[in-house]
């Protein structure tokens, strides 16, 4: 009977521990309840077939828990509200900051790489950047306003130009050509939007890093033109670091006014 009810107490600590898996809005409205029915479960299932009916309940709990808790995940996702949304643009900032600084210390085994390999890389690598310009397009002051949106779309179609440019390069030579239309494209793009940014702060004490970044792109590209578009050497490396480190600071000030826009201070 004491190992019973040790076995017993013990499972019912650890499924209270596996509804950490779940969201915090989910496990507060039913954790509670789930716990008292999970007990009682195992308490007659552990009466009728012993431990082998537990071990067999433990089974369907688990793939339970993983179904529902993955399905509550993705539900937080499609029904959080959209300014919290706004401060993971940040992270997607700071990621793909990372991304292209480990893309330039890798480029020779990523070279090497299976083309599909390469492909995940680029495409990832764009997909955080367009993220992150889309949560800066949004703290930028009359989103509506034409030059909004104007510099937005100059800097997110630049972003596909260029990374289609990317993928193709190795077989067709219009890859360049896309690729440096596109850079240039970005860097004008991001540039009009950092403007606009610093003008109305519209990231508090980080409004200067869309230019930050702008300007280090056009580094960028003008490093590459004099090295015949090389990635190997000084200069390469130490415009991709500023460019990486830009987009980091990018990311601290997209998470850091989100922040502000969820926790406002109270009025004096």
């Amino acid at each position: 009977m004491f190992e019973k009810s040790r076995l017993l107490a013990f499972s019912g600590r650890l499924y209270s521990l596996l509804l950490l898996a779940y969201p915090t809005r989910f496990r507060r409205a039913y954790g509670r309840e789930m716990a008292q029915v999970f007990r009682d479960d195992i308490r007659s299932t552990f009466q009728e077939n012993g431990a082998a009916g537990l071990i067999g309940l433990w089974f369907l709990v688990m793939f339970d828990l993983l179904k529902t808790a993955f399905a509550e995940h993705i539900w937080e996702v499609f029904h959080m509200p959209v300014e919290k949304l706004d401060r993971w643009t940040g992270l997607a900032a700071a990621l793909g900051g990372a991304l292209i600084v480990f893309v330039m210390f890798f480029i020779d085994q990523l070279q090497d790489a299976e083309f599909v390999l390469l492909s995940v890389v680029v495409i990832g690598m764009f997909l955080l950047w367009a993220i992150a310009l889309a949560g800066l397009y949004r703290r930028l002051p009359a989103a509506s306003h034409p030059g909004n949106k104007v510099t937005f779309a100059i800097a997110e179609l630049s972003l596909l130009l260029s990374m289609i440019g990317l993928l193709i390069m190795p077989l067709a030579e219009l890859g360049g050509t896309m690729i440096f239309i596109g850079y240039f494209g970005l860097g004008l793009g991001i540039a009009g939007m950092g403007i606009i940014a610093l003008r109305y702060r519209a990231l508090g004490g980080w409004s200067f890093t869309p230019l930050l970044i702008a300007v280090a792109w056009l580094v960028f590209l003008a490093t590459m033109i004099s090295v015949g578009f090389s990635v190997v050497g000084p200069l390469p490396t130490a415009s991709v670091m500023l460019i990486g480190v830009s987009w980091l600071l990018l990311g601290i000030g997209l998470w850091s006014s989100a922040r502000d826009m969820l926790d406002p201070a109270l009025p004096a």
